[in-house]
């Protein structure tokens, strides 16, 4: 069987012209020969899948003498001392570079039947050449790329040597192609999610009463009197504090956080967790799909064999994929109705510690009791529900004399709610302060309104002194930028002070670092702080309005993950928040214009490249 090869670059791989596979090529007239039948077109077009089924250099070793060959910038070396022709990437380069176009007649393809009955033996072949070249400047012309308006076809190719596919196969391309596009723009651009513009009608004081009215609108909460909050810097101090009251619980531990690893941290909370189950404590753990998947099987099966409750939140199963990526982010603790625990930290031995190594992070939580803690039960209820199905209610989960009054009616002696956390290092923990007015915030990526940045934006806006921001994650939208900008630019003292390159997420830091050049010129002051990780969330406005809990200052906070916060009006919290920033400053870097502006192209590049997932982060 003898046929005429489509691709007009496969001709380099058969230079023996008409002759069968290993019998020596002429020396005379060689490249005259092949000149002059480039003018004969070809008459009949081979798909691909022929091409490398019928074709001799598809296999990895076939017979040949000794020769380079030159086609198309390729070069394709076959040796005669083994008797063999050996093909590697350069094959497969000329093969992608071989259209389907007329080739000169002279170029024949032998099927692999008579290759097997011409292959000579290696003692056969010609003599050793150097090499040989060929030139292929007529094949080479764009003319040769047409087909003549008369040539045959062969079964499921057209007449311009390309496959003809069945409708159905064009449709359901079609329609995979448009699913891909419709995904790519939902997952990274932000159209139809927020409006292109906020315009705030007010920005009344963060002390008036404007500004409470404003902010629990809002919120879509009730502002709430009475209970107490206490600052707890790193691991050294949340993790004792925690336990001791986990101890104590006498009814119910609700217990949600998004990080969960095995490790000292692990084994000290699920030892008092199925401690208090035993004891007859209703223990309810929700993790989270993702962020919880690390937690210990056999700590799990413990608390659950001594009467806890463990579920996950958004666990990767069939019919719930779509929202995978909507995750749990919430941090409530609470024990009793009585006393919680919010902020930054999680189960994990990287919160272990004072943040005096590089593996161990720096971070904050706060402790809150009474109507303070009421409100971070109500973070936990919703998301439990959703995940187990139990709608938690009663005076064991919502204690009367705490929802929505001053903290005035005696606690039970047993309770938490009774004492102060445990002693800690004085830099560790703050003093226990009287809350004079709060209200919380629980958001869902349901809440197409987004009531999370709203109130971020109109504590922000009502900063007329200092807007002091502490992130991990730092992916502020358009809207957000803008009025961080304002306040800069109307003489507010606006500090950002975010993690380095300890980040245990570079890519959003180099998104981050896409922004400081907008906002250094408005006259913010960004800080980066140096000795390890930074993981604490917060915001101080004007030394009396401080916002604390789980949520970051990104895209995936706002609008993709479950998270709670509490926005606290207190001059006294406020002042310790305002003394953990400025310590924290003393170990930062700040960034300045100047010195920014004449960074690299390398960073540049890489920071474009980063904030084209900034939807996403």
């Amino acid at each position: 069987m003898k046929s005429v090869l489509s691709a007009r670059s496969m001709t380099a791989f058969f230079e023996m012209g008409s002759q069968k596979l290993g019998q020596p090529v002429p020396d005379s007239n060689f490249v005259s020969e092949r000149k002059s039948s480039c003018a004969q077109p070809a008459q009949t077009y081979v798909p691909w899948a022929w091409l490398f089924q019928s074709s001799p250099v598809n296999a990895r070793s076939v017979p040949f003498p000794r020769r380079t060959l030159y086609c198309m910038g390729v070069s394709i070396c076959f040796h005669s001392e083994s008797g063999t022709a050996r093909h590697s990437a350069s094959d497969f380069t000329a093969v992608l570079m071989a259209p389907f176009a007329p080739a000169p007649a002279w170029a024949s393809v032998v099927s692999d039947a008579d290759t097997r009955q011409a292959s000579p033996a290696p003692s056969e072949a010609s003599p050793i050449r150097t090499s040989r070249r060929v030139r292929m400047d007529c094949i080479l012309s764009p003319r040769s790329h047409r087909s003549p308006a008369n040539a045959p076809t062969i079964e499921g190719v057209t007449k311009a040597g390309r496959p003809r596919y069945p409708w159905w196969v064009i449709l359901f391309a079609s329609l995979g192609f448009l699913s891909v596009c419709t995904v790519l723009v939902t997952l990274f651009l932000p159209l139809g999610r927020r409006p292109p513009e906020i315009r705030i009608t007010a920005a009344p004081p963060v002390r008036s009463p404007e500004f409470l009215a404003a902010i629990a609108g809002t919120a879509g909460a009730p502002l709430r009197a009475g209970g107490t909050v206490q600052l707890l810097n790193n691991g050294v101090a949340f993790f004792p504090a925690l336990v001791k009251d986990l101890r104590a619980a006498q009814r119910t531990i609700h217990f949600s956080v998004y990080i969960w690893e095995p490790g000292e941290a692990n084994d000290q909370v699920f030892a008092a967790l199925i401690d208090r189950a035993r004891a007859g404590v209703k223990v309810r753990v929700l993790l989270d799909g993702l962020g919880g998947m690390k937690a210990p099987d056999k700590d799990v099966d413990a608390l659950r064999a001594a009467g806890g409750q463990v579920e996950r939140f958004g666990a990767a199963r069939l019919g719930k994929l779509t929202r995978f990526h909507k995750r749990n982010h919430r941090r409530s603790i609470v024990m009793d109705g009585r006393v919680g625990y919010t902020g930054g930290m999680a189960v994990s031995d990287k919160w272990v510690g004072n943040a005096d190594t590089e593996e161990r992070w720096r971070d904050t939580m706060v402790r809150v009791t009474g109507p303070l803690a009421a409100t971070l039960q109500s973070a936990f209820v919703a998301p439990w529900a959703q995940s187990s199905g139990e709608l938690l209610s009663g005076p064991d989960v919502f204690p009367p004399d705490v929802l929505g009054f001053p903290d005035t009616a005696p606690a039970p002696a047993s309770s938490p709610a009774a004492s102060p956390a445990p002693a800690a290092p004085a830099a560790s923990a703050g003093s226990v302060q009287p809350v004079t007015l709060h209200t919380g915030l629980a958001s869902a990526p349901s809440s197409e309104h987004h009531p999370l940045r709203l109130f971020f934006l109109q504590s922000f806006v009502s900063a007329k002194q200092k807007l002091y921001i502490t992130t991990p994650y730092f992916v502020p939208d358009d809207a957000v930028r803008k009025v961080v900008a304002d306040r800069a630019r109307a003489g507010v003292d606006v500090r950002i002070l975010l993690p380095d390159e300890h980040t245990d997420a570079k890519p959003i830091r180099l998104t981050s670092h896409s922004y400081f050049d907008e906002l250094l010129a408005a006259g913010v002051k960004i800080y980066e702080y140096q000795p390890t990780m930074m993981h604490t969330k917060g915001v101080v406005v004007d030394g009396a309005w401080s916002i604390v809990g789980s949520a970051n200052m990104d895209v995936r906070s706002k609008e993709l993950n479950n998270e709670n916060v509490l926005g606290i009006l207190d001059e006294g919290f406020a002042r310790e928040m305002e003394a953990t920033y400025s310590e924290d400053l003393k170990k930062a870097q700040e960034i300045h214009l100047e010195e920014w502006r004449r960074r690299g192209w390398w960073a540049k590049a890489k920071e474009r490249v980063a904030v084209l997932f900034a939807e996403q982060y």
